[in-house]
C-alpha cells in the first residue's frame, strides 16, 4: 500500500492499551499535517469519545513541556522529526480548532448526518433527540391509543394468542413488556421474517378420536411405570395439552427417538398411534407457535403506527431511528455528505467495534469502503476485541469485525495480546480459567460452545511481570438449616468489601456484578456499614433525604390530599417557610398548593426549587447540599419543557441518574458498566448465573454473518424444538451459541478489570450438588478449584501475594497522585453552600411580566374562587380556550372537549364534566369573547382602537397564535412568559403589527376597580407588548394589549405607548 498510514485492523485484548492506539493514530495525522475536521473518530459513549480527546491533548501537552515526553511521544509515533516545539506548534493548533474536531459517538455523528439530510430522511422539521423520560411518556400513550383506537376483539385475541390464554399482567403491562423487548428488533425486519415457520396439517376430528381408539387398546407391560405413563399420555392427549404429552411420559421417549421405556422395547403396534399423535402434536404445537410470532408482529404494529404518529407531532426521536433512517437511505442520499458536512472526511478511526450494530455498520460502510478504495492520503484505523462483545442484547454484532477484511480491500491486520494493566497473577488467572473451560465435567449442550470460546483464546502476557497482585476464590457462608431463608451472601460480601476497604485505603475497587437489584442491594448494605458507595452513572437524585423532601413537596402541589406528602413537608425544615403543619386543614393545603404551582409557572421550576434549597440548606450534610445543587440544576434545565402537572418532573428526578459529587472508593456497577475501566481491586460476588443467560423472548436468524434479520421465531422449550424443522432447529443452537460467546465475553470483561487483586466470591455447593453447576462460578471452580469441595465460608483458591499492598512499598495506587505532589499542609474542611442563583448554571434569573406590577400573575387557572375545584375548572378552561382560534370557524366540539379533558387532566372522579362543558360555551357567548374571537368584529374592534392605521387593518390578515411562550433577554435578567392570545397582522409576507389578548378573572364590579386593575395590569402588559415588538421586530407603536376581564365582560385596550 502506497498510503503513508495503512488500513489496519488491530484485534486488541483487554488492557493492551486500544485507546493508546487509537490516540497514536489521531496524532500521527496531526504531526503530517492533515486538518482535524477530515478525522472522524467515534466510538460508542461520551465517556469513551472525551477519553480519547483528553488522551490526545494531554500527550501532546506533556511532550509541549517537557523533552523527554517530546522524545518518547516521537518514538511512540515513529517520527524522529517530532520535536517538543512541534508539539507544542500541534497542541496549540488543536485547541484553536476544536471546534473542528470530529471526536465522538456513532450517534453523535449520525445526528449530525441525519440533520444536514433531514428533508431526504423524511424526518420532521425541527426534530431533535428526546430525553427518556419523554421517549418513555411517548410510549406510554402510543399503548394507551393502540387500546383507545383497536378494535376491542382483535385485540384481545392477539394477546389471548400472545399469553396462551393465561392472564398474569395487564394488558397496558403485556404491551409495554413486548414492545420493550421487541420493538427494536421490529425496526429492524419485515413482516415476512415473522411468518417463516410452517407446520404440515393435523389430524381431523373424526382420525384424531379413532388414533386415541387405539391408543387406548394397547397393552402395556404389567409395569406399574409404563402404565402410569401410557395413562397419563391418554389424559394428555384428550384434554389437549400437547406440550406435556411430548414432553412426558411414553410419548416423550418416542418422540425423543428412544426405542424402549426402561425394559419395554416398544412394539409397531405402540410406536404407530403414538406416532400419528405426536406428528398431530407437531401440527398443533408449530401452528400455534407460529401464530403467537404472527401476532407479536401486529401487535408492535399497531404500537409502531400510533408511536410513529406522536413521534411526528412532537418532533422527537431516537437515536435509533436516526441510525435506522440513515441506513434505510439510499448511495444517493450520501453522496454530497461531504458538502454537506462541510468537508470531505478521508480518516476513519473506529474504536470498540465489535460492538458495532448491523444498522450502524449500514451506514459507516460507503464511507469505509470509500476511504479503503483510495490509494493515498486516506486511511482506516479499526480497533476491537470480539472477546469483549458483551453488548448482543443491543443490537451489537461482533461478526461484522470478523468479515470486515471480506468487505474491505487492503486491510493490514495486527493483534495485541500483551496487558498494560494487570499484575502478573491476574493474568495468570485469566490463562488459566479461558485455556480451562471444558475441564467442566458437566457442560452437556453447552460444550460445543464453550470449547470454540476456548480454542479461540489466545494467551496472555503482561507488561508488569513484576507487579505484585493478589487473587481468591472463595465460598459465602451457608444457610443454617432449610429453615434458614435469609440472605447470607449479600451481607458476607459487604462486609468483606469494607475489609478490603480498610486494609488498602486510597486504593479503587471495583464491584462488579450482574443485576441492577445486586447494586442497589451492596450499595444499601455498604452504606449501612458506613462505607460510601456510589453507582457508576450515577443514582436518581432521590437517594438524598434532602431531595426526597423536595419531591413530596412538588407530589402535594399535584395531590393536596396526599396526607403521606402533607406529612413528610410538614415535619421537615420546610414548614415554617411554607406555614404547613400536621394539623393544616384541606382548604389550607389547597390554597398552598395553588400558590406554589402559581410560583413555578411564574417564576420557573428552577428559580422555586432554588429557593427552597436555600430553605433546607442550613439543615444538610456536605452530600445532601450537593444533591440539591444538581436538583436545582435539573430543575432549571427542565423548565424549557416544563408542564402543569408537576408530576412530570418528579417522575424526570426518578428516572435520571446523575452522578454522585463525591468520589467513594467503592463503586458498585454491572460488568456491563465497567467496560473501559480499571480498579486496583475488583470484587465480583455475583457469579451465579447460566452459563447460557435467561433465554431471549425470541430468536432471530440472518442469511449471512453480517446480513439483516430474515428469521424471526417465538422461543420454543427443548421438547418443542426436537419437532421443529432442521433449519428451525439450527436457528436455536445458534442462538444458545451466541448466549454462551456473549456469557463467556461478561465473565472475560470482569476477569480483565483489576489491576492488583481479584476477589470472586460464590455462594457454597448445595448438600445435593454432585457435579459443578453450569454457571460462572461452576466454570471458575473447575478451572481453579475442581477437586476443592465449595462448602460454606472456605478459600477455594488463591494466587498470588496476599500482601501485594505492602510489596508496593513507595508505589501509588492506579489513578492516584500519592507521592507525586509535595506535601500539603493539613486544612479545615472548606465550608460547603449552594452556588449563587447566577453561578448555578448559564441562566439568567427569570422574571414573569406578573412580577413587574408586583403582583401574581392571574390567569385562567383562577377563574374561580380559589379551591381545589376552582383550580380544575380554570385549568380545564385554559385548555379548552386553546382550541379556539376564530369562532367563526365553530365551536369546539363536546366530545372534543371531553376528550381533552380526559387526557391531560386529572379532573376526579366527583368533578361534573357536563356542568363545566355547559359553562364553557356560556362564556364564549359574552359579547367582549364575541368580539374578540370573531373574525369581522376583531376587525371594526381593532380599527376603532387604531384609527390611525384604518387602511392597513381593513385589509391585513390574521393569524393567531395561541400559548405563545417567549424567552427574551432584559438586561441581566431573563423576562420569560406565556401570552394567552396573540393575534399577528400580515400584509402580504410582511408583519404589520400585533396584539395580545390576555385573560383576567379579576372582580371588577365595584366603582373604580377597573381603573385600577387596569392600572395594575399595565405595566404587565407593556412587558408582553415590548416582548411581542423584539420576537417579530415590529415598531412599538403598531403592538396593543387587550384587557378581557371575564367576570364582568369588560375589554380594555392598553396601548404599548401609553403611560
Amino acid at each position: 500500500m502506497s498510503t503513508a498510514f495503512p488500513h489496519l485492523l488491530i484485534r486488541a485484548s483487554a488492557g493492551t492499551g486500544k485507546t493508546y492506539q487509537l490516540s497514536n493514530r489521531y496524532l500521527q495525522l496531526l504531526a503530517a499535517g492533515v486538518a482535524p475536521d477530515k478525522v472522524l473518530a467515534t466510538t460508542f459513549t461520551r465517556k469513551a469519545a472525551g477519553e480519547i480527546f483528553d488522551r490526545v491533548l494531554h500527550r501532546l501537552a506533556e511532550a509541549a513541556v517537557d523533552r523527554s515526553a517530546s522524545k518518547s511521544l516521537s518514538k511512540a509515533l515513529q517520527l524522529p522529526e517530532l520535536t517538543q516545539a512541534r508539539c507544542r506548534e500541534l497542541l496549540i493548533a488543536t485547541l484553536a480548532n476544536q471546534h473542528r474536531l470530529r471526536i465522538g459517538t456513532l450517534d453523535s455523528h449520525f445526528a449530525q448526518l441525519a440533520t444536514t439530510f433531514a428533508l431526504e430522511l423524511g424526518l420532521p422539521a425541527g426534530w431533535r433527540i428526546g430525553e427518556v423520560q419523554e421517549d418513555s411518556d411517548l410510549q406510554a400513550e402510543a399503548i394507551e391509543r393502540v387500546l383507545e383506537r383497536e378494535n376491542l376483539e382483535e385485540l384481545l385475541a392477539l394477546l389471548h394468542l400472545l399469553t396462551k390464554g393465561e392472564t398474569q399482567r395487564g394488558v397496558s403491562d403485556l404491551i409495554a413488556g413486548t414492545v420493550s423487548d421487541l420493538y427494536s428488533l421490529y425496526s429492524q425486519t419485515t413482516e415476512e421474517a415473522w411468518n417463516r415457520l410452517s407446520s404440515k396439517p393435523g389430524l381431523t376430528a373424526e382420525q384424531l378420536e379413532a388414533t386415541l381408539s387405539e391408543l387406548q387398546k394397547i397393552s402395556p407391560p404389567a409395569d406399574k411405570r409404563a402404565v402410569a405413563a401410557w395413562q397419563k399420555d391418554i389424559l394428555n392427549a384428550e384434554t389437549g395439552d400437547w406440550e406435556s404429552f411430548i414432553a412426558t411420559g411414553l410419548a416423550g421417549k418416542i418422540a425423543s427417538g428412544a426405542e424402549k421405556y426402561y425394559a419395554w422395547v416398544f412394539p409397531d403396534e405402540v410406536l404407530r398411534p403414538y406416532q400419528a399423535l405426536i406428528d398431530h402434536a407437531q401440527s398443533v404445537l408449530l401452528k400455534r407457535l407460529s401464530q403467537q410470532t404472527a401476532a407479536t408482529f401486529k401487535l408492535l404494529k399497531r404500537f409502531d403506527t400510533e408511536y410513529r404518529h406522536l413521534k411526528q407531532e412532537r418532533r422527537l426521536l431516537r437515536f435509533d431511528d436516526v441510525t435506522l433512517a440513515l441506513a434505510a437511505a439510499d448511495q444517493g442520499t450520501t453522496a454530497d455528505m461531504s458538502f454537506r458536512l462541510g468537508g470531505r472526511l478521508n480518516h476513519l478511526l473506529l474504536d470498540e467495534f465489535q460492538d458495532t450494530s448491523l444498522t450502524q455498520w449500514q451506514v459507516l460502510r460507503p464511507l469505509a469502503q470509500a476511504i479503503t478504495k483510495q490509494q493515498a492520503e486516506a486511511s482506516l484505523f479499526c480497533v476491537g476485541d470480539v472477546k469483549q462483545a458483551i453488548y448482543g442484547w443491543r443490537g451489537g454484532l461482533a461478526e461484522i469485525f470478523g468479515a470486515l477484511e471480506q468487505e474491505l480491500v487492503g486491510i493490514e491486520n495486527a493483534k495485541l495480546v500483551e496487558s498494560r494493566r494487570s499484575a502478573q497473577p491476574i493474568i495468570d488467572v485469566v490463562n488459566q480459567v479461558f485455556q480451562n473451560l471444558t475441564k467442566h465435567p458437566s457442560l452437556d449442550r453447552y460444550e460445543a460452545g464453550v470449547t470454540a470460546w476456548e480454542r479461540a483464546f489466545p494467551p496472555h502476557t503482561t507488561v508488569h511481570r513484576e507487579m505484585p497482585g493478589h487473587v481468591t476464590l472463595e465460598t459465602s457462608p451457608a444457610a443454617i438449616d432449610d429453615d434458614d431463608t435469609q440472605d447470607h451472601h449479600s451481607p458476607f460480601v459487604a462486609q468483606r468489601i469494607a475489609d478490603l476497604a480498610k486494609q488498602a485505603p486510597g486504593c479503587s475497587i471495583g464491584v462488579l456484578v450482574r443485576s441492577n437489584a445486586m447494586v442497589a442491594q451492596l450499595i444499601y448494605l455498604l452504606r449501612k456499614l458506613d462505607m460510601p458507595a456510589s453507582e457508576e452513572g450515577g443514582n436518581p437524585l432521590s437517594d438524598s433525604p434532602a431531595v426526597s423532601l423536595v419531591l413530596s413537596l412538588l407530589r402535594l402541589i399535584d395531590h393536596p390530599g396526599d396526607t403521606a406528602c402533607q406529612f413528610h413537608v410538614a415535619t421537615s425544615p420546610l414548614a415554617p417557610n411554607l406555614n404547613i403543619t400536621r394539623k393544616s386543614f384541606p382548604a389550607d393545603i389547597a390554597r398552598l398548593s395553588q400558590k406554589l404551582r402559581r410560583e413555578l409557572l411564574d417564576e420557573g421550576y428552577g428559580a422555586v426549587v432554588y429557593r427552597w434549597a436555600k430553605w433546607l440548606a442550613p439543615h444538610c450534610d456536605r452530600r445532601d447540599l450537593s444533591r440539591l445543587q444538581q436538583l436545582v440544576e435539573l430543575a432549571f434545565g427542565y423548565q424549557p419543557r416544563s408542564s402543569l402537572r408537576t408530576a412530570d418532573f418528579v417522575n424526570l428526578v426518578a428516572a435520571e441518574k446523575v452522578a454522585d459529587p463525591q468520589a467513594a472508593q467503592i463503586r458498585v456497577m454491572t460488568i456491563h458498566q465497567s467496560k473501559g475501566l480499571q480498579f486496583d481491586i475488583v470484587v465480583l460476588p455475583e457469579l451465579e448465573g447460566t452459563i447460557a443467560g435467561q433465554p431471549d423472548p425470541f430468536v432471530t436468524g440472518r442469511a449471512g454473518l453480517a446480513q439483516p434479520v430474515n428469521v424471526v421465531c417465538r422461543y420454543a422449550n427443548e421438547q418443542l424444538r426436537n419437532l421443529m424443522p432442521n433449519d428451525f432447529q439450527k436457528l436455536f443452537d445458534a442462538n444458545l451459541r451466541q448466549k454462551i460467546d456473549e456469557s463467556l465475553c461478561v465473565l472475560y470483561v470482569a476477569l480483565t478489570r483489576p489491576v492488583h487483586a481479584l476477589h470472586m466470591i460464590i455462594e457454597p455447593a448445595k448438600l445435593t450438588e454432585k457435579k459443578p453447576p453450569k454457571t460462572a462460578a461452576g466454570l471458575l471452580r473447575a478451572a481453579l478449584a475442581l477437586d476443592s469441595p465449595a462448602s460454606s465460608g472456605k478459600l477455594l483458591y488463591q494466587h498470588g501475594q496476599a500482601n501485594w499492598r505492602q510489596l508496593q512499598k513507595s508505589k501509588s495506587p492506579t489513578g492516584l497522585l500519592d507521592g507525586l505532589l509535595p506535601a500539603m499542609p493539613a486544612s479545615p474542611p472548606a465550608p460547603i453552600q449552594l452556588a449563587a442563583k447566577s453561578k448555578l448554571a448559564p441562566h439568567l434569573d427569570r422574571v414573569a411580566p406578573s412580577q413587574l406590577e408586583g403582583g401574581s400573575r392571574l390567569k385562567l387557572a383562577e377563574l374561580f374562587r380559589p379551591s381545589s375545584l376552582g383550580m380544575r375548572y380554570g385549568s380545564l378552561f385554559h385548555a379548552w380556550f386553546e382550541q379556539v382560534e376564530w369562532l367563526d370557524d365553530g365551536l369546539p366540539s363536546e366530545a372534543l372537549l371531553r376528550k381533552i379533558a380526559q387526557q391531560k387532566l386529572d379532573l376526579g372522579a366527583t368533578f361534573n364534566l357536563t356542568e363545566a362543558v355547559e359553562r364553557f360555551y356560556a362564556v364564549l357567548k359574552k359579547p367582549s369573547l364575541q368580539q374578540s374571537l370573531s373574525r369581522d368584529a376583531y376587525r371594526r374592534s381593532l380599527i376603532v382602537e387604531q384609527p390611525q392605521r384604518q387602511t392597513e387593518l381593513a385589509s391585513c390578515e390574521f393569524k393567531v397564535l395561541r400559548e405563545r411562550t417567549f424567552a427574551l433577554r432584559d438586561g441581566e435578567r431573563l423576562l420569560n412568559g406565556a401570552i394567552d392570545r396573540l393575534v399577528v397582522q400580515w400584509q402580504g409576507k410582511r408583519r404589520i403589527g400585533a396584539q395580545v389578548i390576555d385573560y383576567k378573572t379579576d372582580d371588577v364590579s365595584p366603582q373604580g376597580s377597573l381603573a385600577k386593575k387596569t392600572e395594575l395590569y399595565r405595566p404587565q402588559m407593556a412587558a408582553y407588548c415590548a416582548a411581542v415588538a423584539k420576537l417579530y421586530d415590529l415598531p412599538l407603536n403598531v403592538v396593543s394589549a387587550r384587557l378581557i376581564f371575564l367576570n364582568s365582560d369588560e375589554a380594555i385596550v392598553i396601548s404599548s405607548t401609553s403611560p
